[in-house]
């Protein structure tokens, strides 16, 4: 799946209210951000690290979802 694609399915699960906006907020500017680095320009560190503590936000969340589908269908 293309970030395109990424980017739409989060904005459906936004709109469920499972995550918060600003989540979403935050994933558009780390694609900017890597858009950015594609062309050289410079990243901030305070640019990594928001992008580290949104990874670690959504691996935490998948990880949540996982468990929650592999439950309900063990039931």
């Amino acid at each position: 799946m293309r970030r395109e694609g990424i980017a739409k399915k989060f904005v459906e699960i936004m709109k469920t209210g499972e995550i918060p906006s600003e989540i979403g907020r935050k994933l558009h500017l780390s694609f900017e951000s890597r858009n950015k680095a594609s062309s050289h320009a410079r990243i901030t560190v305070e640019d990594a690290d928001d992008v580290e503590n949104l990874i670690k936000f959504l691996i935490g969340f998948l990880e949540r979802e996982i468990r929650r589908a592999e439950a309900c269908s063990r039931e």
